[in-house]
């Protein structure tokens, strides 16, 4: 429990005083302290009827190449499989046993242990996931690890959010304290990053809306204060 608590307050605190760039990786560099793994990604995705669009991944101690490659063979992912199957819920194993056309790519980026945990918000359709990974396939991972995981990752999800959020509040120099519930949004509006509180009120306030874009009343707001115009 101690060294659980240790690492939610350094999360909390860290959400509040890391650079956004550095955020995520600093929050991984700061759970391998306490949960060892050579690398990992963290990724968030759409649910389409075609499948998951991807929102961005993030890799950690990995080379980009690695998500040039891990694109076209996604869906043969055994590990990101059984977590949507079980969403919430961390899964672990060996990757060494992959299928043959996927070993190629487990054998390069040095995968063979894997950990992953997933979590789908059914209202915004969206799923972020944080996997974790070992080249040595002596070392597996272990349950109590696994449990480890699964308590943290709701707190690693939120205070990425948090982080974003003080950021552009931050940015923006207001005052308004509603301002913490502005999210983080694109041109079009697509929602990656939102505090429940924010999706409570849209949604009493325009109850047809679903998805990962604004209400259009909230997009225009948005496009009116990036033109300049009142």
């Amino acid at each position: 429990m101690k060294i659980q608590s240790r690492f939610l307050l350094d999360l909390h605190r860290g959400s509040s005083e890391v650079d956004p760039e550095r955020f995520l990786d600093w929050a991984l560099e700061r759970l391998a302290n306490d949960l060892p793994f050579d690398s990992a990604m963290w990724a968030s995705a759409a649910i389409a009827p075609r499948g998951p669009i991807g929102y961005f991944a993030h890799l950690h101690r990995a080379p980009d190449e690695m998500l040039v490659d891990y694109v076209p063979i996604k869906h043969l992912d055994a590990l990101i499989c059984a977590s949507l199957a079980d969403a919430g819920k961390t899964v672990c194993g060996p990757i060494d046993g992959a299928r043959a056309d996927f070993q190629p790519f487990v054998s390069t980026y040095g995968l063979a242990q894997g950990m992953s945990t997933l979590l789908l918000d059914a209202g915004l359709n969206v799923v972020t996931s944080i996997s974790l990974y070992r080249a040595d396939g002596t070392r597996p991972f272990t349950e109590a690890e696994a449990r480890f995981k699964e308590t943290v990752f709701p707190h690693l999800i939120e205070a990425d959010t948090r982080n974003k959020i003080a950021h552009l509040v931050n940015e923006a120099s207001f005052d308004d304290p509603c301002l913490w519930q502005v999210p983080e949004v694109e041109g079009r509006g697509p929602q990656g990053d939102a505090e429940a509180s924010f999706n409570e009120q849209v949604r009493r306030e325009s109850p047809l809306w679903r998805g990962r874009y604004l209400p259009n009343p909230l997009r225009d707001l948005l496009a009116r204060g990036r033109s300049g115009d009142p």
